[in-house]
C-alpha cells in the first residue's frame, strides 16, 4: 500500500475515532462501522483491500481444509503498461480508468467471489468452492475478455490488458502469504511470456524464484566487491585485415559459477534496477581502456563500440555522461561508436531520436545492432542518424544452406552501400562464412572464427604482437 494512501487512510481513522467520543450509542455504533470500512476497503474502488483480503483468505484456507472436496483460487491481476495512461493522460484519468476496471470484473464474477485492489494496478480475486482447474483458467479468460473491450472516457477511447497469474489449493492448510506469493509467482511469468496471459502456478516456479532470488543477491555483492569485468571482442576490415574496432562486452566472474555471459544476469539486473549501474560502468571501463589503447598503440585506428540499452538512451541521461567521461578520457575524434537494437528505436521514438541526434553532434557513431530480427522498417535508415548496420549472426550462420538468409545478407548488403553505410557482419564461425562475406564486400566483420571475446591484458597482447592482423582474418 502506498504512503499517500496510508496517510489519507489514517486522517480518515483520526477524524472517524475523534468523532467517536462524546457521540451517543447509536451514534458510536455508526462511526466505528465507517472507521472499520475504511481500515479494511480501497479508498479510491470501494473493493476490499489486502488487509481484509487476507482475512477472507484464511478463512476460505480453513474451510478447504475441513472440506477436502473444496478446491480454492487466487487470480492475482496486474494491468499490462498502466503506467502509460497515468503519464500520458493524468492521474486523475487513471484512477476513473481504474474504477470502470473494478466494476467491469465485478461484474464478470459470481456474486460470492471477493475481488480485491491491493496496489495502483494490482486486483486480486478470491475463488471459492470450485470444481476443477479448469473453472479458475475459465475465469482468467473472462476477466481477459472484459477487459479487452475499450473502455470510453470523455474524448478518449482506451484499452487495458492483463496478465494474470492463478494460485490453486485443495485440502491442505497453507497460509495466505504463500497463496498470494504462488499467485504472484505466477502473474510473473506471465508477463515474462509476453503479457496479456493467464499462467498456472506449478511447483518448478517457486524453485526458480528462489534461484533467481539468490542470483539477484549474488549479483549486487558482485557490483560491491568488483567481480564484473569488460571483455572487448576484435572487429576486423575486410579490405585489410586489420583489426581496427573492439566491442566492449560485460561478464561476470562468479565465484562458484565461473565465467558468465550478459544473457544470465542482465535481464536480473533489469528487474532490480541495477541496468543502469552497469551500463555506466560498462561505459566508463569501455572508453578508459580506448583511451588507454590509443596512447600504447597511437600507429593503429582503432576505436570501440559499446551497447546502450533502450533505458539508458531514454532516461540514462547518456549523452552528459559521455561527455563527462570523454573530457577524463580524450580519445580520437569518430572513434567512439554506440550500438542500438530496433527495440530501442521502436520504444519511444522521437525522444530517441533527440539523443542519437546529439550523438551525432559529439562524432559519436551510432550503430544499429542484429539488424533483421525485428521489424527492419527502412525508415529507421532514413529517420536515425545510422553509420553502421550490424547483421545478425543468426543470417550469417544460415546462409551456406538457406537461400532466403543468403538473400537477406545480400540485400543489407546492397542496401548499406546504397544509404553510404557500412555493415558489420557479427557471429562468423568459419572461413567459408568469411570468404563469402567478403566476397559481397561486406566492410567488417566480427565472430569466433576471428576472435573470442577477451580481456584488456589479451588485447594488449594481441595488438602487441600482430600489431596490424589476425593471424586467421586472412
Amino acid at each position: 500500500m502506498n504512503t499517500p494512501l496510508l496517510i489519507a487512510m489514517f486522517s480518515i481513522a483520526t477524524l472517524l475515532l475523534s468523532g467517536i467520543i462524546g457521540c451517543a450509542y447509536k451514534q458510536k455504533k455508526n462511526l466505528l462501522k465507517q472507521l472499520n470500512h475504511v481500515l479494511h476497503h480501497d479508498t479510491l474502488t470501494g473493493l476490499p483491500n489486502r488487509v481484509l483480503f487476507n482475512t477472507l483468505i484464511q478463512s476460505a484456507l480453513d474451510r478447504a481444509t475441513d472440506d477436502k472436496g473444496r478446491m480454492t483460487a487466487v487470480l492475482f491481476i496486474d494491468l499490462d503498461r498502466f503506467k502509460l495512461i497515468n503519464d500520458s493522460l493524468g492521474h486523475l484519468t487513471g484512477d476513473k480508468i481504474l474504477q470502470a476496471i473494478a466494476r467491469r470484473l465485478v461484474d464478470h464474477l459470481r456474486p460470492h467471489d471477493v475481488l480485491a485492489r491491493f496496489s495502483g494496478d494490482e486486483f486480486v480475486v478470491l475463488l471459492e468452492n470450485i470444481g476443477t482447474e479448469k473453472a479458475a483458467t475459465q475465469c482468467a479468460q473472462r476477466l481477459q475478455q472484459a477487459l479487452a473491450r475499450p473502455f470510453t472516457l470523455a474524448e478518449h477511447s482506451l484499452f487495458c490488458h492483463a496478465s494474470i497469474g492463478i494460485s490453486l489449493k485443495q485440502g491442505t492448510h497453507h497460509t495466505p502469504e504463500d497463496f498470494l506469493r504462488d499467485a504472484d509467482t505466477a502473474v510473473y511469468h506471465a508477463k515474462s511470456a509476453g503479457h496479456s496471459c493467464y499462467v498456472l502456478f506449478d511447483a518448478s516456479m517457486q524453485e526458480r524464484a528462489h534461484t533467481l532470488l539468490s542470483l539477484e543477491n549474488e549479483l549486487r555483492r558482485a557490483i560491491t566487491e568488483q567481480q564484473l569485468l569488460v571483455f572487448y571482442q576484435p572487429i576486423i576490415d575486410f579490405e585489410t585485415g586489420r583489426i581496427i574496432s573492439f566491442e566492449a562486452l560485460v561478464r561476470w566472474l562468479h565465484p562458484t559459477k565461473g565465467l558468465l555471459t550478459p544473457d544470465h544476469f542482465l535481464s536480473i539486473a533489469e528487474d532490480i534496477g541495477l541496468l543502469k549501474t552497469i551500463d555506466d560502468w560498462v561505459l566508463s571501463q569501455a572508453i578508459a581502456q580506448l583511451h588507454q589503447w590509443q596512447k600504447t598503440f597511437p600507429t593503429q585506428t582503432l576505436s570501440m563500440n559499446i551497447n546502450a540499452s533502450c533505458s539508458q538512451i531514454l532516461h540514462g541521461n547518456l549523452v552528459n555522461r559521455l561527455a563527462g567521461l570523454l573530457s577524463e578520457y580524450p580519445i580520437r575524434q569518430g572513434s567512439l561508436n554506440m550500438e542500438i537494437t530496433e527495440t530501442a528505436l521502436l520504444e519511444d521514438s522521437e525522444p530517441t531520436l533527440a539523443v542519437l541526434k546529439k550523438l551525432s553532434e559529439f562524432n559519436i557513431g551510432v550503430h544499429l545492432d542484429d539488424f533483421g530480427t525485428g521489424y527492419s522498417s527502412l525508415s529507421y535508415l532514413y529517420r536515425f542518424p545510422i553509420d553502421t548496420i550490424k547483421i545478425d549472426g543468426a543470417f550469417i550462420q544460415r546462409m551456406h544452406y538457406s537461400q532466403k538468409d543468403l538473400a537477406i545478407v545480400q540485400s543489407i548488403i546492397l542496401l548499406a552501400k546504397h544509404q553510404h553505410m557500412e555493415v558489420t557482419a557479427e557471429g562468423i564461425q568459419t572461413r567459408k562464412q568469411y570468404d563469402r562475406l567478403k566476397k559481397m564486400h561486406c566492410t567488417k566483420a566480427q565472430g569466433y572464427f576471428l576472435s573470442k571475446p577477451l580481456p584488456a591484458h589479451s588485447i594488449n597482447k594481441l595488438l602487441t604482437k600482430n600489431r596490424v592482423r589476425l593471424a586467421t582474418a586472412v
